[in-house]
């Protein structure tokens, strides 16, 4: 069993002995979610692997694209300010990206080669939802899965969701018993982050954003060589490959000077706060 695990199974049993249910701090969600976010960008990668493997030229741009969308929107989420709306956020992100490759991507674009997306993104769902069962209640959580059916049965047909969040499922919601639930659990959000050191989290995101860019400054790389050699023809290769291979040493750059600015808000906003324990939410049902 893993260190964290450990904690965790530790925090079922002792807590009842407690009374309530304790739900870790603003912190610990945010962790989590980045932890998350680089399990799924693992299973997007490799089931992008096997796609790419045998795939023709027309159709590997199209793949390449799908894992730079996937794995930018997922970061783009866990970089919110508030990681408790972050989560809410990748909950519909991960079913809906879901339903759009079983119903889609698989059967009419890449084939049954896309089975192992498909299993990656349910593998990520059941991964996700259990994270959201720390921190939400289970009439909470039968309530966003609500929206977010709602939301996918009004939108049959639609392909590009990967920008789609859930604020916008909420706001298409005229019932006024699914508006007052959600205007609780986000005033329970807003009050969770009051009570955060949001230097930390913004130390925190920053940090983990210049671990994860080199990566997607890749992706950007391939797929820009991929469209400038089908539009230039494959006379310009070699030339696009090495202007490809210049722009990444520069963001690698960038992104290690993003890294050492983060570190040291992070560092800095640990050392104001003190010794002092984070503090622990309770839950509010």
């Amino acid at each position: 069993m893993k260190p964290h695990q450990l904690v965790e199974e530790i925090q079922k049993r002792v807590q009842p002995l407690l009374g309530g249910e304790a739900v870790p701090a603003i912190e610990q969600l945010q962790q989590e979610l980045q932890r998350f976010e680089g399990r799924l960008s693992f299973r997007v990668r490799e089931a992008c692997t096997v796609l790419l493997e045998g795939a023709d030229a027309a159709l590997r741009p199209r793949i390449l694209m799908r894992q730079l969308v996937y794995e930018s929107a997922a970061l783009d989420i866990i970089l919110g300010k508030n990681p408790f709306v972050s989560l809410l956020d990748m909950l519909a992100y991960v079913e809906t990206c879901g339903e759009v490759i079983q119903r889609h991507w698989l059967p009419r674009v890449f084939g049954e080669k896309a089975q192992q997306l498909r299993v990656a993104f349910e593998d990520s769902s059941r991964d996700i939802w259990s994270v959201a069962e720390r921190y939400l209640s289970a009439d909470e959580r039968q309530s966003v899965a609500w929206f977010i059916r709602a939301w996918t049965s009004r939108h049959p047909d639609a392909v590009v969701v990967e920008s789609v969040r859930f604020g916008e499922f909420a706001q298409a919601q005229q019932d006024p018993e699914k508006t007052k639930f959600l205007d609780l659990l986000v005033h329970r959000f807003d009050s969770a982050l009051k009570s955060a050191n949001e230097a930390v989290l913004l130390g925190e995101r920053a940090f983990y954003y210049g671990q994860r860019l080199p990566f997607l400054m890749r992706l950007h790389a391939l797929v820009g060589v991929h469209d400038l050699t089908h539009e230039a023809g494959l006379a310009l290769r070699n030339q696009t490959a090495d202007l490809a291979s210049d722009l990444l040493k520069r963001f690698s750059r960038a992104a290690a000077g993003l890294m050492v600015a983060g570190l040291t808000v992070f560092v800095a906003a640990r050392l104001a706060r003190g010794p002092k324990h984070p503090p622990t939410l309770r839950h509010v049902a």
